[in-house]
């Protein structure tokens, strides 16, 4: 899997590469390439309109459900999307009450649903897993936690961390583990700060972030970092656009995009953002076509952000659905690693003559930390790295140019 990120730089490259940890490079010098993300209308979604639903990716295909139609009527149908055909594809409903707000999140081979509101106002702690192979939901055993509904997580690993939500008599803080291969659940402790609701949540390597949301009487413009190897969290930075709650963050490689939301005096914001991980920097972006939206919900595909419906002004719901599309790194085609797994030594070599000739390579361990870093001359030829005191285990190849930066797991198995 390639991590990818490209930023451009002012002065001499290694002027200030020696000094690279794993978040803060160059962040005064950081530009994002604003050319290479723009706006691509898609084929309605096949549901009608809709607002709040859930998503998961699952090979190659986008799904999405549930959620609130035109008429304020919630529903528990689910729809596939082909993005090569930009078609959807109706597919099995979820076998329960239709539901709102509820989470949705994937393996590798499966799709999750997790808590929500359902049809008749009640909230839920029930546990769903979506088997494309079959075309079947499955109830699983509901989750140890509290019912509730808009809560937020992300994924590391085979791992799914949910925090936060609210229900009728609360507004939650317990922070939860989900293991994907074993589908058992793990109360990791406390988020941070006191309970919040409608957050956003994405992942960068090794590290998790939630932000945004709302308590009972203030939205909130912070981001939070979490620390998978010391179970620990960060407030490390502070959102640049309105404090909001019900936006949509999609994950990419290189950090996350936020799109729209609705601010803390009840107005619905059309505001794209994206967030650097690797730098922690925000640019703004292109705002939403359709306008100002809440309610929205989506996934990215290749390399398009999708995202699906709303909720706009005078609570009219849409189908749309619209794409953000951004430019796919040269390094991403053009990257050869060598051998997979990796046991004394690990090989690469770009085949582009567009690249820059002079970069640094890292090692960079499971819990962020730097092992080995090495300047190359050339990344265009055959280099390779030395790896015979690694444990056995998943590790990080990184390699800057002046011109992209990106990140590739290995694994070592000596």
């Amino acid at each position: 899997m390639i991590f990818v990120l490209k930023a451009s730089m002012k002065g001499s490259l290694f002027s200030s590469l020696f000094f690279i940890c794993l978040f803060g490079f160059g962040q005064e010098d950081y530009k994002l390439p604003l050319g290479e993300f723009s706006w691509q209308q898609k084929n309605s979604f096949g549901g009608g309109p809709r607002d709040d639903g859930s998503t998961f990716v699952i090979d190659g295909k986008g799904y999405y459900g549930c959620g609130a139609d035109f008429g304020f009527q919630i529903r528990n149908d689910w729809w596939s999307y082909n993005l090569e055909r930009d078609t959807w594809s109706e597919v099995a409903n979820l076998p329960d009450r239709p539901r709102q707000y509820a989470l949705g999140f994937n393996s590798a081979s499966n799709g999750f649903l997790v808590s929500g509101i359902l049809d008749d106002g009640q909230y839920s702690s029930q546990c769903f897993k979506y088997a494309p192979l079959t075309n079947e939901w499955v109830q699983l055993s509901d989750a140890p936690f509290e019912e509730r509904a808009k809560s937020a997580g992300f994924r590391i690993g085979s791992t799914y961390y949910l925090g936060g939500g609210v229900s009728d008599s609360s507004i939650y803080n317990d922070f939860w583990a989900f293991d994907l291969d074993t589908e058992k659940w793990r109360l990791i402790g406390s988020l941070p700060f006191s309970g919040r609701y409608d957050m956003i949540g994405f992942s960068y390597l090794n590290f998790g972030y939630l932000g945004l949301g709302a308590n009972s009487h203030e939205t909130f413009r912070e981001l939070w970092r979490f620390d998978l190897s010391r179970e620990q969290w960060e407030l490390i930075s502070q959102f640049p656009g309105m404090a909001t709650t019900y936006s949509c963050a999609i994950a990419e490689s290189g950090g996350a995009v936020v799109f729209g939301g609705m601010n803390d005096s009840g107005g619905l914001v059309s505001e794209v953002y994206h967030y650097s991980a690797y730098h922690n920097i925000w640019t703004k972006l292109d705002s939403i076509p359709s306008g100002k939206l809440r309610g929205i919900e989506g996934f990215v595909l290749d390399n398009h952000m999708v995202i699906i419906g709303g909720l706009a002004k005078n609570f009219t719901r849409l189908s749309t659905v619209q794409a953000l599309q951004f430019a796919a790194s040269r390094l991403n085609s053009n990257l050869i690693i060598w051998p997979i797994p990796a046991r004394s030594e690990v090989s690469f070599q770009c085949i582009s003559n567009a690249l820059n000739l002079v970069g640094l390579v890292e090692i960079i361990d499971s819990k962020g930390t730097l092992i080995l870093s090495k300047q190359v001359v050339n990344l265009t030829k055959v280099n390779t790295v030395k790896l015979d005191d690694l444990e056995n285990g998943i590790y990080y190849l990184r390699i800057v140019s002046e011109s992209e930066i990106f990140v590739r797991s290995i694994v070592v198995s000596n």
